[in-house]
């Protein structure tokens, strides 16, 4: 999975949408090309209908500390204020990675109803150092009780 995300990232293709250049963030975008993800990991149709997005932008961190702001479940309202209820439905651990997957819900934003949302979350440090965290969309089937 990291070298299919870094293959998507290193193309050609990335559009600037956003920059701010007093923060100095710049959101891109760009149509993916079908990606073979493996073990399950991504969606259900291996060629998305949404664009990527990637941001770059310097922050007054340490990689490890946005690591652990990204990875701790407590800290999401700080950088997400839509996120109402977060729960760990699993957690997969390897040699040198880690991953899980997460339910999160939005509250109503009128017009529309709350949202679900289901996410895997890879982490990993890099042999070069790169502390790579990763959200991949996942689909789950479930019931809806009534």
């Amino acid at each position: 999975m990291v070298q299919r995300l870094f293959a998507l990232e290193a193309a050609e293709g990335w559009r600037q949408v956003r920059g701010d250049l007093k923060k100095g963030i710049r959101v891109f975008r760009r149509r993916p090309a079908a990606l073979q993800w493996s073990h399950g990991a991504g969606p259900a149709d291996p060629v998305s209908r949404f664009d990527a997005v990637k941001g770059m932008g310097e922050i007054a961190a340490s990689p490890a500390e946005l690591r652990d702001i990204f990875t701790d479940n407590s800290r999401l309202p700080e950088f997400n204020r839509y996120c109402q209820e977060i729960e760990d439905l699993a957690v997969l651990t390897g040699r040198r990675t880690k991953a899980r997957i997460s339910w999160c819900s939005t509250p109503p934003l009128r017009p529309l109803r709350s949202r679900d949302f289901v996410t895997r979350v890879h982490t990993r440090v890099l042999p070069d150092g790169t502390h790579l965290v990763c959200n991949v969309a996942e689909q789950l089937e479930c019931r809806v009780q009534r």
